[in-house]
């Protein structure tokens, strides 16, 4: 499923700059994030989300994870309270014994193609890329 840019960023203009310090800024959250997540710490990550956080990922991709999406969205759009709340069963999931097995698996989150553009005072809109690994003995 392709996007164009209107369709990620509508009425934004994309050739907007930010400084080099607002966008380093941005880069070393992300990277932090995912050092946070492939490391398990949910609970340090979930504390650095925004009250009005907003999570959007390809409904194709969301169902190949294994997450339910309605058959006529095509992307799965979550709020903190729902990521918080999917954060608690994965926790839970990995509590168990064969989580527990899962816990020695090393996945790894490299994040790419950040495009940072302003929306209003402090606020940016921020596109990234991600390319996850695991093993797959999973």
């Amino acid at each position: 499923m392709a996007t164009n840019s209107a369709s990620v960023f509508p009425n934004t203009d994309l050739s907007l700059a930010v400084s080099a310090g607002v966008y380093h800024d941005i880069q070393h959250f992300l990277f932090r994030e995912a050092l946070l997540l492939d490391h398990r710490r949910f609970d340090e990550w979930s504390a650095m989300l925004a009250n009005d956080v907003v999570f959007r990922m390809p409904a194709r991709f969301a169902r190949g994870v294994g997450l339910e999406t309605p058959p006529d969205v095509d992307y799965l759009q979550e709020d903190r309270r729902a990521i918080t709340s999917k954060i608690k069963l994965l926790q839970q999931k990995l509590a168990s014994p064969e989580g527990q097995e899962q816990c020695t698996a090393h996945t790894r989150r490299f994040i790419t193609n950040i495009i940072v553009c302003p929306c209003s005072r402090d606020e940016y809109n921020v596109l990234s890329y991600l390319l996850l690994t695991r093993p797959d003995y999973l």
